[in-house]
């Protein structure tokens, strides 16, 4: 008899304690979602919990942090369910980009050994060229390019004196017609022909120095030969 009494006193309190812990969430929860509340209910309902006001403030405050856990727990759930998908396409695109840095390393390679070979070769014929010309010792192909050399200076020094004139006469016309005189306009048409002169003269000289050019180098390939002994 007794014993049963107690097991009903059990599950009485099991019952009451089920029935407070709901009645508990149930205003937290309202609290924290801003709900309508009135505040004599309230008050009843905590003092029958044996709750205070500030219980109810740090049970909405948990509440708050219990929520924003749970929403990360979501995120994370998604991430879990998406990440082997992006680790595999990561792994994908791994693979793709190595076979395209073999296929690129394969199709290089021999361009940059043709590149190193091109420019050794242009060194050793740098080199070997050098070395023809100052062994070089025919008296007939020297001589032609000691002359060739000397007609090339000589024109550069024709060339600059003709620049020195042309810049003189160019700096007086410009002189002249700033001025612009009336008893200046015979002075500057005779100035507009003379360096319209020096500068025909320039042409002529530029034409004169492309073919010395030319016969310079033919001299100086002359000593390129072998035999040039």
């Amino acid at each position: 008899m007794i014993s049963e009494f107690l097991e009903r006193l059990t599950k009485r309190k099991g019952e009451i304690q089920r029935k407070g812990a709901s009645e508990w969430q149930t205003l937290v929860i309202a609290v924290a979602d801003g709900q309508e509340i009135d505040p004599d209910e309230t008050l009843t309902v905590l003092a029958r919990l044996g709750k205070s006001t500030d219980d109810l403030a740090k049970g909405v405050e948990l509440l708050n942090q219990r929520r924003a856990w749970s929403a990360l727990v979501a995120v994370g759930a998604t991430a879990e369910a998406e990440h082997p998908a992006i680790t595999k396409k990561i792994e994908s695109e791994v693979a793709a980009f190595a076979a395209l840095e073999e296929k690129h390393e394969a199709t290089v390679w021999p361009m940059t050994r043709a590149k190193a070979a091109a420019a050794q070769a242009m060194s050793d014929s740098a080199e070997a060229r050098r070395r023809l010309v100052e062994t070089a010792n025919d008296p007939i192909a020297l001589q032609a390019v000691r002359d060739a050399e000397e007609r090339m200076n000589e024109l550069r020094r024709e060339k600059s004196e003709l620049d020195h004139r042309m810049a003189d006469k160019s700096d007086a016309l410009r002189q002249y017609t700033t001025r612009g005189q009336s008893s200046d306009f015979e002075k500057i048409a005779r100035l507009e022909i003379e360096v319209a002169n020096l500068q025909a003269e320039s042409k002529a000289f530029d034409v004169r120095a492309t073919q010395l050019n030319g016969e310079c180098e033919s001299a100086r390939l002359a000593l390129l030969n072998p035999s040039a002994i």
